[in-house]
């Protein structure tokens, strides 16, 4: 389907103002070409989510010249150790990587778009929060979007290139009909980030098992964590509703108790 080209409002359009999204529109600008970044959410991320970068990504930062910023932000990590119950099976470390970053970063995802959001805006960009793709259509000499802001109405925005950077259920891929191979995981996870007191070396990562489970350890700073752990079955897991499908199953949100029951019977007894 195609119409007739209005002048163009912006070289690129990005649907999308996460990491991947923000990204795109700092290296544009840095490059001279004009974008606009829209999302339908009303401001950035409020849970930690993606938490780690690594060694190629902190050498293209430094090639854009925004590396500073995340250094001064994250936490490095140096290793990662495999337990399987009181037996270290593996103990990888970054050291021996060919990079002048031989570890991984650890930085929440909200200061990831901060620190983003702020270079963006130093080079003149903006987010357009609250305001969500509807449709478009493509032509010989580009895009029009359709996009309505919240309490607003529609409105069109003409670009050569429109870019999808809205995540696992894109609906810029959903409307180009490009599908997504794979399928989901079965088992069901728990993440939580938690304050924790430990023995252990909190520069490193860690992942312990046994017979009822895994349980990973991922310090993002000297008192906080990522814990990530799999529920399948723990035993005294509670659904939110025994009426949900069987591939749909929703357990609700486990207290600190439960999450501190589940590290000493799978973790090494020395995380609090």
């Amino acid at each position: 389907m195609t119409e007739s080209m209005q002048p163009v409002d912006t070289d690129v359009l990005i649907v999308g103002a996460g990491p991947t999204g923000l990204i795109l529109s700092v290296e544009l600008l840095r490059r001279g070409i004009t974008c606009r970044v829209v999302d339908k959410l009303s401001g950035p991320s409020t849970t930690s989510r993606a938490i780690g970068i690594h060694a190629r990504t902190l050498e293209l930062f430094e090639q854009m010249d925004i590396v500073e910023p995340f250094l001064e932000s994250g936490w490095k990590s140096h290793a990662f150790q495999v337990y399987n119950k009181d037996k270290q099976i593996v103990r990888m470390t970054f050291g021996e990587l060919e990079t002048k970053y031989p570890y991984e970063l650890c930085l929440i995802q909200p200061e990831t778009e901060r620190i983003l959001s702020e270079v963006l805006s130093t080079k003149g960009g903006a987010i357009e929060w609250n305001t969500e793709l509807l449709s478009f259509t493509q032509s010989l000499e580009g895009v029009t979007a359709r996009v309505q802001k919240a309490g607003e109405g529609e409105s069109a925005i003409s670009c050569k290139w429109l870019v999808g950077c809205d995540g696992a259920h894109s609906l810029v891929r959903k409307l180009l009909d490009i599908g997504f191979p794979g399928t989901p995981y079965c088992e069901q996870y728990v993440l939580a980030d938690i304050d924790f007191e430990t023995t252990l070396d909190p520069s490193e990562h860690y992942l312990f098992s046994n017979e009822e489970g895994v349980v990973g350890f991922h310090p993002f700073s000297s008192e906080k964590a990522r814990m990530f752990a799999e529920l399948g079955r723990i035993k005294h897991s509670r659904k939110i509703s025994d009426s949900m499908p069987a591939d749909r199953v929703q357990f609700a949100e486990p207290n600190l108790e439960e999450l501190q029951a589940i590290l000493d019977r799978r973790g090494p007894g020395k995380v609090k």
